[in-house]
């Protein structure tokens, strides 16, 4: 736990533990990257706090987060995965063990992340608007590769600058979906296999409206792209 008053380190930094990380007085590095392993617990950033790398990459490895204060990376990014194997992820209003409401996305300052990967588990998003996302520049990499896991885009629409998912077995987008900057690149097969995990499918919801700024990909080796209604692209 960082409490005692403010801590700078001339280079990066390496922390890890198995029950959480509290960031509970504000924390800069500079000159490397920074590795948070949280084991199975939280990373919490305090309110009015900030944990900053000076532009360095900022990779953490925890089971849930806890955010009212600041996490900035500048013209870096930050990849976030779990520590137990199938942890769901839940952003904005969506459900998961794992999760970070449209507030707690609000305080991240990055250029690109990565959410998820070979670990975690299904990710669903919901209702995440432009403010919340606004100050995630470059790319928002959604991974859910673990084996049959999906990515859902449920309920309420969510904006961001510029997206990429890439799912095991499928997405679904029950809520309109765009971007305002850059990419949409929605993959329903990232590894391009349906031995265990069919159908690997992209499905639209009925009146669903899918926008990008930029270029719209939409791919899926071994699945189908399926509209259930009527659909804006």
């Amino acid at each position: 736990s960082f409490s005692s008053s403010a801590s700078v380190f001339n280079q990066g930094a390496t922390i890890q533990t198995n029950a959480g990380i509290n960031v509970a007085n504000s924390v800069t590095t500079n000159s490397g990257a920074v590795i948070l392993n949280a084991g199975t617990g939280t990373v919490t950033v305090a309110a009015g706090m900030t944990l900053s790398t000076s532009g360095q990459l900022l990779t953490i490895t925890t089971d849930n987060m806890a955010i009212s204060g600041d996490i900035a990376t500048g013209v870096s990014m930050i990849t976030l995965e779990c520590t137990t194997a199938g942890r769901t992820i839940g952003l904005g209003a969506g459900t998961g063990q794992l999760s970070m409401d449209a507030n707690e996305m609000g305080f991240i300052a990055s250029t690109g992340m990565t959410i998820g990967g070979s670990v975690c588990g299904s990710q669903s998003v919901d209702g995440l608007a432009a403010p919340n996302t606004a100050s995630l520049a470059g790319i928002l990499t959604l991974l859910a590769t673990r084996d049959d896991t999906q990515v859902t885009f449920a309920a309420n629409p969510s904006t961001f600058n510029a997206l990429a998912v890439q799912a095991d077995n499928g997405v679904v987008v029950q809520a309109d979906l765009s971007t305002v900057v850059g990419v949409l690149h929605l993959d329903g097969d990232a590894d391009d296999n349906s031995t265990t995990d069919e159908p690997n499918n992209i499905t639209f919801a009925d009146a669903s409206d899918v926008i990008a700024a930029t270029q719209l990909t939409l791919e899926s080796t071994k699945g189908d792209l399926i509209r259930s209604g009527t659909m804006t692209m």
